[in-house]
């Protein structure tokens, strides 16, 4: 039985009814956060950011709950259509133990291998907090057509506040960019040499493949 993390963007507006749809499909310990979208307005010239308040919605799923997700947010949230959202699943390739997955999901194990060529790929990266904006026009230059800014709290250890020059014990924001897999390099590249561990921003980035993906803007 394959599992993938259901990761869905949306506007805050909409958490209630998003997180009903999850429910609906059969998820338990739902997960959400606040963050904030950063898109474009215009495809072919000028690339203006629109800001927007949005809510990270995630849980664990098997193939025929994503299904199920995928078709509701389609037809009810038009998730489908760019601008509406974002939705991706990203396969889960390997757990603790055979149980692990219950703390999340009714499945026991996973049972199978999920296929391992993906046209896109979640991008994460990790910077200091406020140096957003600083990292998607980084990104942007190497093709990137949106990303969700959230906050997040780094926990280090009490001894030592860094780990590799970075600071893991400060306020953090974390950005999720979806991105075509030939691109995904690029991004990452582009981002670390404007953006790096070198910086004040000192970003560290890395990717996860994504099984399905509704409401992208392809470039």
């Amino acid at each position: 039985m394959e599992i993938y993390n259901v990761i869905t963007i949306i506007e805050r507006e909409k958490g209630d009814e998003l997180i009903g749809m999850y429910k609906n499909a059969g998820l338990k310990n739902i997960m959400s956060t606040l963050g904030r979208g950063t898109t474009m307005t215009n495809e072919f010239t000028f690339y203006d950011r629109q800001k927007t308040e949005k809510v990270i919605v995630n849980a664990f799923a098997n193939k025929e709950q994503t299904k199920q997700l995928i078709e509701e947010a389609t037809n009810k949230l038009y998730i489908d259509i760019p601008g509406h959202g974002l939705l991706v699943a990203v396969p889960v390739k390997s757990v603790s133990n055979k149980n692990a997955l219950s703390v999340f999901t009714e499945e026991k194990m996973t049972g199978g291998k999920p296929k391992m060529e993906f046209a896109y790929e979640l991008v994460v990266v990790i910077i200091n907090e406020g140096h957003g904006d600083q990292v998607m026009k980084a990104a942007r230059k190497a093709g990137a057509v949106g990303g969700t800014i959230f906050h997040a709290k780094g926990t280090g250890s009490r001894e030592k506040d860094k780990f590799i020059n970075l600071s893991i014990a400060h306020e953090k924001d974390i950005i999720y960019i979806v991105a075509k897999t030939d691109q995904k390099t690029a991004i990452m590249k582009q981002i670390d040499e404007e953006c790096g561990l070198k910086t004040e921003v000192e970003a560290v980035s890395f990717s996860l493949p994504v099984s399905e993906v509704a409401g992208l803007r392809i470039k």
